[in-house]
């Protein structure tokens, strides 16, 4: 069975817009692959 977490995951990186999820300390918890293309950055080399 696949997980609220993974279903939510692929749904916010098939949209075309950028995505950043943060936590009350402003650590970034979840980056879109959207984001990776308009700012050349990789979300995950980003993330705490």
């Amino acid at each position: 069975m696949i997980s609220m977490d993974t279903i939510l995951r692929n749904t916010l990186d098939c949209i075309d817009e950028g995505i950043v999820i943060i936590d009350h300390d402003f650590e970034i918890l979840y980056w879109n692959h959207y984001m990776d293309f308009l700012t050349g950055k990789i979300g995950q080399s980003l993330a705490a």
